[in-house]
Order: C-alpha cells, then sequence, then structure tokens
C-alpha cells in the first residue's frame, strides 16, 4: 500500500496497518529524486523508479496499467513539472529522435494555453 503526501511517498507492507492509521513501513522523500520507467530493471513494464544522486534507487510496480499511469502523473506533477502541465498543453512540431527509451519531440505551447508562463 502507497499514499502521496506532497514531497514524500509513504509506504505500508499492507493495507491493513495503512487503514489503521499506522506509521508507514517506509517513506521515500522526493526532494531531489527523479522518475523514469523501472521495465528494463524490473522486467515489469507497470513498474517505475525514484532515483536520487546519494540514496539507493526505489522500484515500486503497480498492479495494473490504469493505476502506472495514475501514480507517473501524480509524482510526474511534484518531480518534474510543479507548473501541472500536461503532454495535451503542446503541439508537436517534429520528431527529433528516438531511442531505447522513448522518443524526443521539438514542441510548442498549445494555442489554448498560450497565457501560461
Amino acid at each position: 500500500m502507497s499514499a502521496y503526501r506532497g514531497p514524500e511517498l509513504r509506504l505500508w507492507k499492507d493495507e491493513t496497518r495503512y487503514r489503521q492509521m499506522q506509521d508507514p513501513d517506509k517513506t521515500i522523500f522526493l526532494s531531489g529524486c527523479s522518475l523514469g520507467c523501472a521495465a528494463k530493471h524490473t522486467g515489469k513494464s507497470e513498474s517505475f523508479g525514484l532515483f536520487h544522486p546519494e540514496r539507493k534507487e526505489v522500484f515500486l510496480l503497480c498492479p495494473d496499467r490504469t493505476q502506472y499511469l495514475h501514480w507517473m502523473e501524480a509524482l510526474e506533477g511534484t518531480l518534474i513539472n510543479p507548473e501541472k502541465l500536461k503532454i495535451n498543453d503542446f503541439q508537436i512540431v517534429t520528431m527529433v529522435g528516438k531511442g531505447s527509451f522513448g522518443q524526443v519531440f521539438q514542441v510548442r505551447i498549445a494555442p489554448q494555453h498560450t497565457d501560461r508562463p
């Protein structure tokens, strides 16, 4: 069981302890962390990793694709994207390249979002 509270991620080994509001088994402080897909590390496509230059990496596995996307979006908003920009806020100009981790695009802010900084 996991609970996301802003700059920290709290983990419980079982849901009962979480529902009884017991202290978490582990707390991961997200400040300074980066987020990435961990499929190459875990062999599971619904896994992601939290990486920090001075701490051991943490890999988490979601039960399904929907939960995976939910967690990635929530964590991305805190770690990578404090302005809460989403993919739909951009228009793709051209694909710059393609690598083992995904594609790289040149983008511009979509017209309906030109009021953003």
